[in-house]
């Protein structure tokens, strides 16, 4: 037979081939594993698929005999099959025991009948029931017609920012009872973890539901909420529980939740899943300051940042800078790498000499990282030619390696497309949720004219690239268009140079004469 759904009631069909004959009023004798039903099962008289004649059907337990009215013997090889109607299946999931299917000289009433011939056949596993969401049409209705789960539940909110700590609501249908000491078991998503201080809390706002305890546990690397009720939960009942202490995955992504109910030995009842997504959380306040404001100088540039979500190691820092801000190139792989062991750092000084006034990017960050590292170990500072990218939290500085592209091209200036650039930081250190970020970037260069800059975006992003804090303009799964305008800092006003004196000459000093006047400046 198919596998059925746990709780429903279907036909099981049994086909087998005869070893030995069975005489006139010999008996087939069905029995079903544990947890089957056969109390809807009738017994009215019944053909047996390959023999003749009606059958005389009793029931005892979870044993069903068919008893042969008919004379006829029919011998080895004869086919036979038997279907059994409205056969209630286990009310959870489960593959364990056998059926068997057995023959008899006469019924298992009569004293002097023998078995003929037995065989034990493994259980079909079972499938899941599904879980329905509330206000929905209740997929437990019809037993004869029950879906495999996983069915639908309902998860709210539907929508989390990275790294918060929402009240979760979860609500569903069930189609079977759970009996006491099961459970309602909640998936939570990769990602998503459990309070590591206040633990996780639940509570039932339905009356349908027993006390329960709240059960945190990681399996597969994943954290799940078991529910243990202490008392037996009816079928067919509306369930609804929120729960506190669950902390939302620290990236941006569609997610999945799994709900299911469960017998004590963890056997699965009935299951449903519901689907979310997590939204980049802020890194508001943020702020932007030009060492220079003057347009075409040359200005260090300062991003300070507040991640809501802790940064480790492997993530990055992206700014978004607007068009016609450039960034000084440096000879990449022209400087050898460094050995802290030598005496001789003329090589150290070659390497800040080609890097002098470039922001810190590929080749140049490797050499003047390792140009620091060596200082160190001598017990010498690095000093102020160490030029690199500074990242400053608390008081306490870091040297980090960036990298550029452009994304995007301003349009400004109609005739000359302007270069947006793009600043990738590699974090190389951890920073704890909220901490206040001071980028230093040297090494470039303002755009040619006055007015407002342009506005910058600033996000984070983990190691595999996912969103976490901030707002992508070009990702528009990860970052809604309001997100993205609440994150953006504001322009920068660039402003007029002054030009150094200047002087003009005339051409002729005589006066009425007319003349040229020569205005001379830089």
């Amino acid at each position: 037979t198919d596998a059925g759904v746990a709780g429903s009631f279907g036909e099981v069909c049994f086909n087998s081939v005869l070893a030995a004959e069975i005489p006139g009023g010999g008996a087939i004798v069905l029995v079903f594993p544990d947890g089957y039903d056969t109390s809807l099962v009738s017994t009215d008289n019944f053909v047996v698929g390959g023999l003749d004649g009606f059958s005389a059907v009793s029931k005892s337990g979870l044993s069903v005999e068919m008893v042969r009215r008919e004379g006829t013997i029919f011998g080895p090889g004869t086919e036979v099959i038997a279907c059994i109607q409205n056969v209630g299946m286990p009310s959870y999931e489960t593959s364990q025991g056998y059926f068997v299917f057995e023959t008899r000289t006469g019924s298992q009433g009569d004293p002097t009948s023998v078995i003929i011939e037995r065989t034990e056949i493994p259980a079909v596993p079972l499938k899941q029931a599904a879980l329905s969401v509330v206000g929905a049409p209740y997929l437990g209705s019809d037993r004869q017609a029950l879906p495999a789960g996983p069915g639908a539940v309902t998860v709210a909110p539907h929508t989390n920012q990275a790294g918060t700590l929402p009240l979760f609501a979860v609500s569903f249908w069930t189609v079977n009872s759970v009996p006491s000491g099961g459970s309602i078991r909640i998936k939570l998503p990769p990602g998503f973890a459990i309070n590591a201080t206040a633990g996780v809390t639940c509570e039932a706002s339905s009356a349908f539901v027993p006390s329960f305890t709240a059960v945190p546990e990681q399996a597969g690397g994943k954290w799940h909420i078991r529910l243990v009720l202490s008392e037996a939960m009816k079928a067919s009942v509306s369930v609804a529980i929120e729960c506190a202490g669950v902390r939302v995955a620290r990236t941006a992504g569609s997610y999945s939740y799994f709900v299911q109910t469960e017998i004590p030995a963890g056997n699965v009842i009935d299951s449903g899943a519901a689907s979310g997504v997590v939204v980049a959380s802020s890194v508001q306040p943020a702020s932007v300051v030009l060492a220079s404001a003057i347009a075409h100088a040359a200005t260090d540039i300062v991003v300070s940042l507040t991640p809501a979500n802790p940064l480790v190691s492997g993530d990055s820092v992206e700014i978004d800078f607007p068009p016609g801000v450039y960034f000084c190139e440096e000879a990449v792989n022209l400087v050898a790498p460094l050995d802290c062991s030598s005496a001789n750092f003329s090589a150290l000084v070659t390497c800040d000499a080609r890097y002098a006034g470039c922001m810190c990017h590929s080749a140049a960050c490797v050499c003047k990282k390792a140009y620091a590292a060596c200082k160190s170990a001598n017990n010498e500072s690095a000093g102020p030619c160490v030029n690199v990218v500074t990242v400053t939290h608390n008081d306490q500085v870091a040297h980090m390696c960036i990298t550029k592209v452009i994304r995007a091209f301003g349009h400004e200036l109609p005739t000359h497309p302007q270069p947006a650039t793009t600043i990738t930081l590699a974090v190389d250190a951890p920073y704890p949720p909220g901490a206040s970020l001071a980028i230093t970037i040297p090494g470039a260069r303002n755009r040619g004219w006055v007015g407002p800059s342009g506005k910058f975006t600033i996000r984070t992003r983990a190691a595999e690239g996912a969103l976490v804090d901030g707002c992508d303009p070009l990702d528009a799964v990860s970052s809604s268009r309001a997100a993205c305008d609440s994150e953006e800092v504001k322009s920068v006003d660039i402003l007029a140079a002054e030009l150094p004196m200047s002087e003009i000459e005339l051409e002729l000093y005589t006066a009425g004469n007319e003349g040229r006047a020569i205005l001379s400046f830089v």
